[in-house]
């Protein structure tokens, strides 16, 4: 079985977080939010695994989550940069 689309996973953490996505956000900033949600909530790494790769491996889903924040802290690092260019 492959993963779920990147959209699907976010779609699917926001009923585990219990809260409805903005998709026109960056999707790795809102993964990693709406994963914070869910385990804010009580959910498994397992449960997280499940939406968030297709694999209920605790494992897995905490790589995962890791790989998705260090991707949304290179791209707020970025926005911080390019905004100090304007002024």
């Amino acid at each position: 079985m492959s993963p779920p689309s990147q959209a699907d996973a976010i779609r699917r953490l926001a009923s585990l977080a219990g809260q409805a996505p903005d998709l026109s956000q960056d999707h790795d900033v809102l993964a990693v939010a709406m994963i914070i949600a869910a385990k804010a909530r009580g959910a498994t790494w397992a449960q997280i695994g499940s939406v968030l790769i297709g694999r209920p491996d605790p494992r897995l889903a905490k790589k995962h989550a890791r790989m998705l924040a260090r991707a949304a802290n290179r791209k707020a690092a970025v926005t911080i940069s390019l905004e100090g260019l304007d002024a």
